[in-house]
């Protein structure tokens, strides 16, 4: 069996109403949080990369902005955060 790799276009609305749903707390046993299902939605269609981070940013009017984050600029970041720690500033 060969394996191939194809490619898929969807099409994905700039804007959807998201169902905040309850799931369990995987800290908290028993406890319930408010969860987003983004069923249909890839992710890399986003320009999200597997094995990167993404920044959720909330802005002032409560809303919330997901940006993607390179894994390099995630080490870039993390060693600022590190020097940054070390000299007290």
């Amino acid at each position: 069996m060969t394996e191939e790799t194809i490619s898929v276009a969807t099409r994905i609305k700039k804007k959807r109403r998201l169902r905040i749903a309850y799931n369990n707390s995987q800290t908290e046993p028993g406890r319930k949080i408010a969860a987003i299902r983004f069923s249909g939605v890839y992710l890399e269609d986003l320009g999200f990369n597997v094995g990167g981070y993404l920044d959720l940013c909330i802005n002032d009017d409560k809303s919330i902005t997901l940006r993607p984050v390179s894994s390099e600029q995630n080490d870039q970041d993390a060693a600022t955060r590190n020097m940054v720690q070390k000299t007290g500033g």
